[in-house]
Order: C-alpha cells, then sequence, then structure tokens
C-alpha cells in the first residue's frame, strides 16, 4: 500500500482512499466494513471520545480529499453508525454555512449576469449540491464555479470591473485573462465564485470547446434565478475528467461525484455521447483508468460495450506524455525539478493544446504576466 496520508497532495484514489470512496458511497452493510478497516488501517481505530482534540486527532491523520469525503461517509452509514459521528455535528454545521455562503454569492452573481443579458450555467459542487447529493453539505466546496458563452468574456469583466460591483477580480487574475479558462472573482473572504468561459482549462483559448455544454444544458430555476446545468451525461464527464491532474488536495472527490450521478439516474446515462466527448478531447490515457476503477469498485453495471469502445481509443504520443506530466508532483525533487518539469509540462500543453498560436509570441507574453504579478506580489509583502 502506499503513503497512507498523502499529506502533501497526491493524484488517483490509493488503497486507503478507495476504502474511505467505499464507506462513502457503497450500500451500508458493506460500506461499514470498508469504514472499520479504514479506521483500524490509519491507527483511528480508539481513539479517545472524551478528549477535547478529538475531531483534530482524528481529521490530522486525513488527506484534506479524505477529510471532505468525512460528511457523505457519515451520511451514507447514519450518525449512530459509529460512536465518533456525533462528534461531528459541529463540523458539518459548519460546512453547511460555507456552502450557504457560497450558495449566497453565486445567486447575487447570477442575478447580476442575467440582468445584463449574459447566459449563464452553474457547474461543480454548485449543480452537484443542489441536484445529486442528499445534503449540500455532503458535497463541501470552497468556491462555485458559473459558466458564461466564451464571446461573453469581455463584458462579464467589463461589468465586474465597474465601482459599485460588489464582486471584484484580483489583479493577478486580471493580468492573466487572455491565458486562462476561468477567473476568480472575490464577494468577500467567505465566498468566491469562478466565472468560467471554457470548462477545461486546456482549452482555455477554444472558443468551441464548451459549445457541448450549451448544447445539451437543462434549464434550472434556483430559488427563483434562471439559469442553466449541465445534463447528467455531461456532468459525468466533467466530473470524472476533473481528477485528471496532482493536486494538493488530492482530487479523489470525482469518484464520489460520478457515483452520486449514477445513483441518481439508475446509472441511465447517454453512453454514445460519453464516448463522443472522449474521443473528441485529449483526456484519453485518464478515461481509460477511471472508468475501469468506477466499473471494479462501485458501479459494475456500466454497460461492457461501453468499456470496449473506451478501451479501444488510442490515445496519442503527445496525450500520454501530457496525462504523465499533469498527473506526477513535480515538486517531489525541490525547486529546480518545478522549474524543469513545469517546462516541458508547459511545452506539452502548448503542442497539444494551443498549437494554432505563435508559439514565441504566446510564451513571452505569458511568461511576462506571470514575472509581473510575482514582482507584484513581492512588493506588497
Amino acid at each position: 500500500m502506499e503513503d497512507k496520508r498523502l499529506k502533501n497532495g497526491g493524484h488517483f484514489p490509493n488503497d486507503f482512499q478507495t476504502l474511505l470512496l467505499k464507506a462513502a458511497l457503497n450500500d451500508r452493510s458493506e460500506a461499514l466494513l470498508s469504514f472499520l478497516e479504514w479506521l483500524d488501517l490509519l491507527g483511528l481505530i480508539s481513539l479517545d471520545l472524551n478528549s477535547s482534540s478529538f475531531i483534530s486527532d482524528f481529521m490530522d491523520k486525513l488527506d484534506l480529499g479524505s477529510q471532505r469525503l468525512m460528511p457523505l461517509v457519515i451520511e451514507n452509514l447514519g450518525t449512530e453508525s459509529h460512536p465518533y459521528f456525533p462528534k461531528f455535528i459541529g463540523y458539518r454545521k459548519n460546512l453547511w454555512v460555507r456552502n450557504q455562503r457560497i450558495f449566497l454569492a453565486a445567486k447575487e452573481l447570477l442575478k447580476k449576469l442575467n440582468e445584463e443579458g449574459i447566459p449563464t450555467l452553474i457547474l461543480k459542487g454548485l449543480s452537484l449540491a443542489n441536484v445529486y447529493y442528499p445534503r449540500n453539505e455532503t458535497r463541501p466546496m470552497n468556491d462555485g464555479d458559473i459558466l458564461i458563452p466564451f464571446e461573453y468574456k469581455s463584458q462579464l469583466i467589463n461589468i465586474l470591473k465597474e465601482e459599485n460591483s460588489i464582486f471584484k477580480i484580483g489583479a493577478d487574475q486580471e493580468n492573466m485573462i487572455d491565458f486562462v479558462h476561468a477567473s476568480h472573482f472575490f464577494q468577500d473572504k467567505n465566498a468566491n465564485i469562478d466565472v468560467h468561459w471554457n470548462i477545461f482549462t486546456e482549452y482555455s483559448l477554444n472558443r468551441a470547446s464548451s459549445i457541448f455544454a450549451w448544447d445539451g444544458a437543462i434549464d434550472f430555476e434556483w430559488d427563483g434565478i434562471a439559469t442553466k446545468r449541465l445534463n447528467p451525461t455531461h456532468d459525468f464527464f466533467v466530473v470524472l475528467v476533473s481528477g485528471r491532474n496532482f493536486e494538493n488536495i488530492p482530487p479523489i472527490r470525482w469518484v464520489a461525484d460520478c457515483i452520486m450521478i449514477l445513483k441518481n439516474t439508475n446509472g441511465v446515462l447517454d453512453w454514445n455521447e460519453f464516448i463522443r466527448l472522449s474521443k473528441d478531447f485529449s483526456f484519453k490515457p485518464f478515461i481509460q483508468k477511471a472508468l475501469p476503477y468506477l466499473k471494479t469498485n462501485f458501479w459494475p453495471s456500466i454497460p461492457p460495450e461501453v468499456m470496449e469502445e473506451i478501451e479501444k481509443l488510442e490515445p496519442s504520443h503527445t496525450e500520454v506524455m501530457y496525462y504523465k506530466s499533469v498527473s506526477d508532483d513535480i515538486r517531489k525533487y525541490g525547486f529546480f525539478s518545478l522549474i524543469l518539469f513545469g517546462t516541458k509540462r508547459f511545452l506539452i500543453k502548448y503542442k497539444l493544446f494551443l498549437n494554432e498560436k505563435p508559439f514565441l509570441g504566446y510564451m513571452f507574453k505569458w511568461y511576462k504576466q506571470r514575472f509581473k504579478n510575482e514582482f507584484r506580489r513581492l512588493i506588497n509583502k
């Protein structure tokens, strides 16, 4: 087995994280056995329930990706199924409050964008927590995500730069606006919203890459506010490929998101559409790893013909190299490896996704803005 905690980040679920995911997602009897085995393996089986530091004693042994699965584990098993769970009541209330702050901020922004005639579509946690999860706190969030059409990007920036706007864009974000797929807008320290003009970061300059989302979108009314959300098949594809990168917070929640969608739809998705998207986007190596993992561990009824089609996908050499570059921890060998492998990743990403842009001009502008941001950050320290 791998390192138990992966405190410094992670990528694909390891054995310990898979056990916790089973505790969160499987039928209750099997899930409880997985949870007890997980507790034992992590040395959490006999913590002092009377200790004032119980929650920190428990959470300190978990990576951040596993920490944010705990509300779903408790929901799946039931609060009374283990003596530890009542101790998490305050923790779950705090997550509920944080999500509500994000929801309120998102609704304010959706209303503003509606007034300005900008179409909107809620993504990721905003949609998942409201549609697929049993309670919104079982899908904790750090921010909200809203998609707008690519052609409205300039209008969005101009609106949110107005003096009376309650949402602000940071100078660092504004400087990189031509290189990114989304920008972070701050309402206050407790509620931030990412507004996307493209769903995937790799396709930041591709105007057509998110058309599939709009073509299949479902109308969604959220407390009287009109917006849209992804259909279940597109939601499934987007959340599945969200696990493709190494992250400081191990991105294992894509597994829970996928299974919650499958549970909600009884596994009835447009699998032909899923296969089409898998062919169209350059995430094939990860999809070929992720879908069998879901079938083996959580959802055996994924149709065999779908598995066959995914297995037959032929990733290009560049796609394989890109997946390897984004799924590895390039920090592990120190500062120079960060520069070396970060530059290699940049070059592969350019070749795969941005090849139509003049390379030297694009690279010069990108590094220029990055250095300006770093210089400003140093001055403001």
